[in-house]
């Protein structure tokens, strides 16, 4: 799901991308507080396996980033805040 909110940041997708980034750390964080609440896992495994999946999902789409992704993100911010 991480892979999901690099994938619509790199079209340009900046709303829909923090929306995905959320919803992919809601859902990270509910399922890996069940895993630990069962005792499979520990919840420095499921930290490191979400620092993996984010690394690989970076690594990986960070080629088709637009150049002036920052430029990008500073105007969503700019016409979605409460001035505009």
């Amino acid at each position: 799901m991480i892979a999901l909110a690099f994938a619509a940041a790199a079209l340009g997708w900046v709303g829909r991308a923090r929306g995905l980034l959320l919803l992919a750390i809601g859902v990270g964080l509910a399922f890996s507080a069940v895993r630990v609440v069962q005792g499979a896992h520990f919840v420095s495994h499921n930290l490191w396996s979400a620092a993996i999946d984010w690394a690989v999902a970076a690594w990986i789409l960070a080629p088709m980033m637009p150049a002036d992704l920052t430029a990008t993100l500073g105007r969503a911010q700019r016409t979605s805040g409460p001035h505009a």
